[in-house]
């Protein structure tokens, strides 16, 4: 839990953004509070003020992550609380794009249960559950869906179609012998989006 969190403290995001690159970037007992403390020029002494602990800091960072995913979310669910699906895979795909070492950071905590930040996260997930789950038998009370799906298997689903593409975003870069990237998410937002909604569709 975070002591205090101002949110125009210069300490306090400079703490964030350090233990983001790190995080990031190593393993979390590979990482020390001091690297943080220096990166982000601040007395280690700071960490503990503002969140407790390293792995308060580490659960912090976790919520900022989940976050970004929250406004994807957000962004892609219409008035009617239908889902753009093409809006939403290409924002998570260039979230992705953008932050290329965020998908196995994420994958990384969820391989280890009880590891650091492992519960966090999962409670993060289980709350993403929880809504799509919402959503989806509102939309099949509607009609919208098929009744005889799986919201399990729905959300599954979509979190493969969404993430598993950039976690091996530069094996595809090298692939694609030249193709323009940003043109080739475009085109996989789309087909990812097709078939999903070929999924979702009544039974006629």
């Amino acid at each position: 839990m975070i002591k205090n969190s101002p949110v125009n403290d210069e300490v306090y995001q400079r703490l964030l953004d350090a233990a983001c690159d790190l995080f990031l970037d190593y393993d979390f007992s590979k990482v020390t509070t001091r690297q943080i403390a220096q990166r982000a020029n601040v007395n280690s002494a700071m960490i503990k003020y503002y969140f407790k602990s390293k792995l308060g800091l580490f659960e912090e960072v976790i919520r900022l992550q989940h976050e970004i995913f929250n406004s994807a979310i957000a962004q892609a669910v219409n008035s009617d609380y239908s889902v753009n699906y093409q809006k939403l895979f290409r924002r998570c795909f260039e979230i992705f794009k953008t932050q290329p070492k965020l998908a196995p950071f994420l994958v990384k905590i969820l391989v280890y249960k009880d590891g650091p930040g492992y519960h966090k996260l999962k409670g993060y997930m289980d709350e993403g559950q929880h809504l799509a789950h919402a959503m989806i038998k509102d939309s099949q009370a509607k009609g919208l869906i098929n009744p005889a799906l799986d919201p399990d298997v729905l959300r599954v689903v979509s979190m493969s179609l969404s993430t598993y593409p950039l976690l091996i975003q530069s094996l595809l870069r090298d692939q694609l012998e030249g193709k323009d990237f940003d043109s080739f998410l475009d085109n996989l937002a789309l087909f990812s989006a097709n078939i999903y909604q070929q999924g979702l569709a009544p039974a006629k």
